[in-house]
């Protein structure tokens, strides 16, 4: 009896520290992710090549612009850190960075969709409005 006791002890102290690792890690990550975000964004001529690259490119403007429209006081999440946070719970680093490789080195229409796409299946429609909002309001402040 006492054996079954201390593995069960033992079995809640190791969940435990899991779920604290996972909980504080995700949210290191997150807040990592967003300084690195707000750094390279800070400068107003990174943030109007953003704007720029949105308003000629119709499927990313339509995304975008779907934001204005949408309540966000039902969203699951109305910040972007929020948000960094639930895109590194649904999304790999990997993913995540492959992502910003092929923004960064420019994207075919084709290779848009795609990633469109990818966020579509992970993200519920809640979570993906509340994207589109987040993105709005960002590049019309």
């Amino acid at each position: 009896m006492r054996v079954l006791r201390n593995l069960i002890v033992t079995i809640l102290v190791i969940v435990g520290i899991i779920f604290g690792i996972y909980h504080f890690g995700t949210n290191f990550i997150a807040d990592k992710v967003v300084d690195q975000f707000d750094t390279q964004l800070h400068n107003s001529e990174d943030i109007a090549v953003v704007k720029q690259f949105v308003n000629e490119n119709p499927t990313l403007k339509q995304f975008v612009s779907e934001g204005s429209t949408i309540d966000d006081s039902s969203l699951p999440f109305n910040t972007k850190e929020e948000a960094v946070k639930k895109l590194v719970t649904k999304f790999s680093i990997t993913e995540m960075k492959e992502i910003q490789s092929n923004i960064q080195s420019g994207m075919t229409d084709e290779q848009q969709q795609e990633i469109i796409r990818k966020i579509e299946t992970k993200l519920t429609s809640e979570e993906l409005e509340a994207l589109k909002v987040i993105a709005y309001k960002e590049l019309n402040k």
